[in-house]
């Protein structure tokens, strides 16, 4: 129920393969790939750890990609139990958002240990905006999520500004 050759890699790449499921219309119900969609949800599900909802190991690109492929998914299906794993998995992005908005790896959320100064990666918290964006749509919308929605917004905004362009 997984694709991808490094075990660490293993979740992020199979969120990837379920988004392009989904993006030509497979769904747990297709005939062709519906059994093979299934195992590669039923994956996902267990990779999440039970109470915190974020992925184990690597989580940074591995866990919006998760969530953002399982609220595709509920929002196609209307699985409100997927739903409802998916706001938990939402709320560990809300927790590994620093006090500035933005979004490193392994979600830390205090000073870089170099800088001394809090990190924001854009290649990081742009998927994690897409996925919180995804848990919304998929009625998984919360005021906390629209907080660290707008909070993230805000980030890009201030710490990327649009004279000098986006960089890493």
């Amino acid at each position: 129920g997984s694709w991808g050759n490094l075990r660490w890699y293993r979740p992020a790449v199979t969120g990837l393969v379920l988004l392009a499921y989904l993006g030509v219309g497979e769904t747990p119900a297709s005939v062709e790939f519906g059994d093979s969609f299934s195992a590669a949800l039923d994956y996902l599900r267990r990779c999440l750890q039970e109470g915190s909802g974020i992925i184990r190991r690597r989580p940074e690109y591995a866990h919006p990609i998760v969530t953002m492929a399982l609220a595709e998914t509920a929002a196609l299906t209307q699985d409100r139990e997927l739903l409802d794993q998916t706001v938990t998995a939402a709320k560990g992005i809300i927790a590994g958002q620093n006090s500035l908005g933005g979004f490193t790896y392994g979600y830390e959320t205090g000073p870089d240990k170099e800088t001394g100064k809090l990190r924001m990666d854009l290649s990081i918290g742009a998927w994690n905006c897409q996925a919180m964006a995804s848990v919304a749509m998929a009625g998984g919308d919360s005021p906390e999520l629209q907080a660290a929605m707008n909070k993230a917004a805000e980030c890009i905004i201030t710490r990327f500004p649009a004279r000098n362009g986006f960089s890493y």
